[in-house]
Order: C-alpha cells, then structure tokens, then sequence
C-alpha cells in the first residue's frame, strides 16, 4: 500500500514541541474510496479516513484538540480552508488561506 509520509511538528499546551510522522494514503485499505491518514506520535498511532485530506486533517486536529495537542502546520489553521472545486477533488492537498 503506497503512501506519502511527512513529518509534522504538534505543540502541547505546556509549550512542549514535538514531531510526529503523519502517513497519507490516497486509497483507504478495504476501501478505496475513502483517504487514510495516519499520525505516529509518542509511540501512539492514530487513524482517520474520510472523503478527502482537508475532512480527515479536521477529525485528527479535533482528536488531538481534546488531548490539547495543536498542529502547526498551515492546514490546521481556522482560516485555511479548501476552494469548491479542491474541496470536490478527493486526492486534493491544496488549501488556500483565507482573510480574517
């Protein structure tokens, strides 16, 4: 199963700084039409899938939220969001920011 892996920084909320390594599979195993991503922090492997990368980036940002775990990196800003036509595209990895 083919992937692209890319290492991230996540910030807890105490100020410590550290890397995980974040897997996307433009083909979820069992189901290919669904997108896999993957995050492998702190010995942990956590696992969404959903139509597309910007839905699944959202349910790992929110999971990681709640255990007060930011992601820095510029897809997990609020004002980032995908155009009509990327949001559309299921393989999509280009966002664009967004004025507040």
């Amino acid at each position: 199963m083919n992937y692209e892996s890319k290492t991230i920084k996540l910030a807890m909320n105490d100020g410590k700084i550290f890397e995980g390594m974040l897997k996307l599979y433009e083909e979820s195993p069992g189901d290919e039409e669904m997108v896999l991503i993957e995050l492998l922090i702190l010995g942990d492997t956590i696992s969404f899938k959903h139509e597309n990368f910007f839905l699944a980036l959202q349910s790992l940002r929110k999971h990681l939220e709640d255990k007060h775990i930011q992601v820095m990196c510029n897809g997990a800003a609020l004002n980032v969001y995908p155009s009509t036509m990327q949001f559309e595209v299921r393989k999509n990895r280009r966002t664009v920011q967004l004025p507040y």
